[in-house]
């Protein structure tokens, strides 16, 4: 990344502690939630929602959850069996790590995450949790005990709701998991809705070994709310923690890149969905403005990744500002106050008259 950038991508530099500090706090008529879980899940930060477009609302009666609904008793309790060892797991005898075909290193993050994007059928991690001898104590474990990231909902221009970062998120970070409504394939194909993502056994893409789907239009995280991007800085991911069933893998997000703040979080939707909408909607284009999209609208100008990063750099610091003036209760001279922090954000504009 660009120098000119990376100012507000390094979780250690002290500007990005101080925005981390001060939360991006919004003014009252742009809240639309105070935190979207409403007490039914236990996060480490409050999950805000913003709208700083028109009125809309969030979805009416949307229910934020942890851990998937299964009205039908679709899940079943069998295989509950982890690894045996005593203390740290090690590559070398660790059942949870052999079976896995993704890495993790010592933090618990995703080795090579980018190459997911190619290998979802076939990949997927058994990480180690309390039904194995290390209790998941181990660094064998991907997912946190509870979400552990600052994020915030917030209505876009043109695709609706969104989630975008209040916070770095380094490459190979678990997001969160893919949660909602679990759905037999027969109940899932007569419900008229754009969001269920299908489950399939372990290595197949058949539709008739389809385990389950997963419908997040009633129930919910904030997975509900990830929008489309040619250039998704997410991907799909297939995980056991609490069983080792290969026909019952838990789906959820890991950062393919580097996510700064403000930058929204993004999944790829897929051929198949993108030509599905097309038949049936010719005038639909995709509104992600990524250099390389696929389906932008006619004469639409595409900004490249750091043009983006740029908007965000300057939304965030604008943030920062108000909140600082807030707080102190004075006007801050951004330019005298801020420097080449200010002005790699806001270049001056040389005449060349």
């Amino acid at each position: 990344m660009n120098n000119q950038y990376a100012k507000l991508s390094d979780p250690n530099d002290p500007f990005s502690q101080q925005l981390d500090q001060y939360g991006f706090p919004m003014d009252p008529p742009t809240l639309i939630s105070s935190d979207i879980t409403k007490g039914n899940a236990s996060t480490e930060f409050p999950i805000t929602a913003v709208n700083e477009i028109d009125d809309e609302r969030l979805p009416v009666g949307y229910v934020y959850v942890a851990v998937n609904v299964d009205p039908d008793k679709i899940y079943t309790k069998d295989d509950e069996t982890g690894c045996n060892c005593q203390g740290q797991c090690e590559k070398e005898t660790c059942a949870c790590i052999k079976m896995s075909q993704i890495e993790l290193d010592e933090n618990g993050h995703v080795i090579n995450s980018p190459n997911l994007v190619d290998h979802f059928y076939d990949w997927a991690i058994f990480e180690c949790s309390g039904i194995c001898k290390c209790a998941g104590k181990c660094k064998h474990r991907m997912t946190p005990e509870k979400f552990n990231l600052r994020v915030q909902l917030f209505k876009t221009e043109k695709a609706g709701f969104g989630c975008r970062a209040l916070q770095y998120i380094q490459q190979g970070t678990f997001i969160c998991e893919f949660t909602g409504e679990l759905l037999s394939y027969k109940e899932a194909k007569v419900r008229p809705n754009d969001y269920p993502y299908y489950v399939t056994s372990m290595g197949s893409e058949n539709e008739e070994q389809i385990g389950h789907y997963v419908d997040p239009t009633t129930y919910g995280n904030i997975s509900r709310f990830f929008n489309h991007s040619c250039s998704e800085n997410l991907a799909p991911i297939r995980f056991f923690s609490t069983h080792r069933s290969p026909t019952r893998p838990h789906i959820g997000f890991v950062a393919i890149k580097d996510i700064i703040l403000y930058e929204e979080l993004t999944i790829n939707y897929g051929k198949i969905w993108w030509r599905d909408k097309v038949e049936r909607f010719p005038n639909m284009y995709c509104q992600c403005g990524a250099p390389n999209c696929m389906w932008p609208p006619p004469g639409t100008k595409k900004r490249t990744r750091e043009e983006k990063l740029l908007e965000m750099n300057r939304k965030a610091l604008l943030s920062y500002k108000a909140s600082l003036e807030r707080t102190e209760g004075r006007v801050i001279d951004g330019p005298k106050e801020f420097g080449e922090l200010w002005t790699s954000c806001f270049p001056p504009v040389i005449d060349k008259s």
